[in-house]
């Protein structure tokens, strides 16, 4: 058994929140597993804001390929992102050229 160092409670030695006040005792570890890698990275690409909370975790890590899964996430989304924008504002565009040409 170990103690709170918040409130002084008697915890388990692996608890990831004291039971009693409800503090953070230690950060939960990240799976790098092949399943878990390829969530993140979906979510990375497919749903773009998502893979900022995804990827940040990993990159705090101590582990260089946690870390990695991290910075792949970050460059996924970047990239969704740009294609995203890009393909916005080419369907601007592709509206604009068709209004334009029925206006005159």
């Amino acid at each position: 058994m170990e103690y709170c160092p918040y409130c002084g409670t008697k915890t388990i030695a692996d608890a990831y929140f004291c039971q009693n006040c409800g503090k953070k005792l230690q950060e939960r570890s990240l799976s790098g597993s092949f399943g878990r890698q390829a969530a993140v990275y979906l979510v990375s690409f497919f749903i773009p804001p998502l893979g900022f909370t995804r990827g940040y975790p990993y990159l705090k890590q101590k582990d260089k390929k946690l870390r990695v899964i991290g910075i792949v996430a970050m460059l996924l989304t970047v990239i969704s992102l740009a294609i995203g924008v890009w393909l916005a504002v080419q369907a601007a565009n592709s509206i604009n050229q068709q209004i334009n040409s029925l206006a005159f």
